[in-house]
């Protein structure tokens, strides 16, 4: 079973992050650059930490702090 997320994560070409495995897909598909940004790592603790169990609120949150820094920077 896929963890669903508790509100899907927007991104910014309009598409929705529904699951967990959703969310490591992105993160997985990024610039090994990108990666490396202090922002994903948080987006990518946030994601292993809930994984086991948890609100997958955090998750959620570090995501929206990540896109959000990469629109700025």
């Amino acid at each position: 079973m896929v963890a669903q997320v508790e509100e899907p994560i927007p991104l910014p070409d309009g598409r929705k992050l529904t699951s967990l495995r959703d969310a490591a897909n992105y993160i997985l598909d990024l610039p090994t650059e990108t990666i490396g940004l202090p922002d994903w790592q948080l987006a990518m603790e946030a994601l292993s930490l809930v994984s086991e169990s948890g609100p997958t609120t955090l998750t959620r949150l570090a995501f929206l702090k990540a896109l959000n820094s990469n629109a700025q920077g």
